[in-house]
């Protein structure tokens, strides 16, 4: 089986490309990297209300990058491409371009695996196969940009996870492959919680490559429901509400009381 990857090239992005990577069973014809930056505003610039706004932004920032590399480092530091046949640099910009469609044509792959990249556009979609698996947050109830700080600010923290979902040309829309969600503790940071979120989907995705390889996989519609967000609807001012939350004891709270905060039923198949 043929598998191409289109990808963030942050520590969490190569880690979980890694975890493919590394196998010995399968060909790997492209791997596109696209250039990422764990700083938030150097990928969306944001305006700040006071001072104390932007010191908790940048707190937030440090907290994440610390944790990145904790958890993802070293299996993160770098792409294994040993294996790749054509590995591609680029700007976020240049993700549908007539050079990555090229690309992805001429790789033949049998399935694409994708990570932290821009919404992909359909003259790009048309040539990729029918396995365009991307991982996102937990749809349908949290959708698009940042979909592990938002549960936390609606104080729904059971929503908190990931899903692979086959890509079609709407945000976060397409069939659902499988569900999972990481163990929460009262102590975590939510750079703590999304790492393992991360860390769980990278243990998970070789089993569902193994039964799209043996013809043993669903795919599920997704309902049309829950919440979408994009990028601009984050603003500095939402990190008081979680950092009032967090250091109030909210975790601690939700983890003694869970039968107040009803699970969503997943889909699983791993």
């Amino acid at each position: 089986m043929k598998i191409a990857f289109i990808s963030g090239d942050s520590y969490r992005h190569k880690y979980y490309c890694n975890n493919i990577l590394d196998m010995d069973e399968y060909e790997f014809p492209l791997l596109v990297k696209v250039k990422r930056s764990l700083n938030i505003t150097d990928e969306t610039p944001v305006e700040y209300l006071n001072e104390k706004d932007k010191n908790l932004l940048d707190a937030h920032t440090e907290m994440r990058i610390k944790k990145e590399k904790e958890y993802f480092l070293p299996k993160g530091e770098y792409f294994n491409e040993k294996k790749v046949r054509n590995v591609v640099e680029i700007e976020q910009n240049e993700v549908n371009s007539k050079k990555i469609i090229e690309a992805f044509k001429e790789s033949k792959s049998d399935v694409v695996i994708v990570f932290g990249v821009a919404l992909l556009k359909k003259e790009l979609l048309c040539v990729m196969p029918k396995y365009v698996i991307n991982l996102s947050g937990l749809s349908p109830y949290y959708k698009g940009a940042a979909t592990l700080f938002w549960p936390f600010y609606f104080m729904e923290p059971q929503y908190a996870g990931h899903t692979f979902h086959i890509i079609d040309e709407k945000i976060d829309h397409g069939g659902i492959i499988h569900q999972g969600r990481p163990e929460i503790y009262e102590d975590d940071t939510l750079p703590d919680i999304g790492a393992r979120d991360v860390i769980k989907a990278a243990e998970e995705l070789p089993k569902i490559l193994k039964k799209i390889e043996f013809e043993d996989i669903k795919i599920y519609p997704q309902p049309n429901t829950g919440k979408l967000f994009y990028k601009n609807d984050f603003k500095p001012h939402h990190m008081r509400i979680i950092k009032k939350l967090i250091d109030e004891g909210f975790l601690k709270e939700y983890l003694e009381n869970r039968h107040l905060f009803p699970d969503p039923k997943l889909i699983t198949q791993v």
